[in-house]
């Protein structure tokens, strides 16, 4: 896979949790934009370590994440 590739499928499974907070949970466009604009960073990291689903992050990854 290519890092497009890995990318677009963190993408595609993010776009659906923001559906939801934004059709759900009735989430503030305020609130949407904070969430799109950290979520791209972990996305940038997770592409950068080939990380190509969310289902595959565990907390040694989120804690590198935070030092990064």
């Amino acid at each position: 896979m290519t890092g497009c590739e890995l990318n677009n499928n963190l993408v595609s499974q993010l776009n659906t949790y923001f559906d939801y907070l934004h059709d759900v949970k009735k989430s503030s466009s305020n609130t949407l934009q904070a969430y799109q604009r950290d979520l791209q960073k972990f996305v940038d990291y997770l592409n950068d370590i080939e990380i190509d689903d969310f289902a595959d992050v565990n907390p040694e990854i989120i804690a590198n994440f935070k030092q990064h």
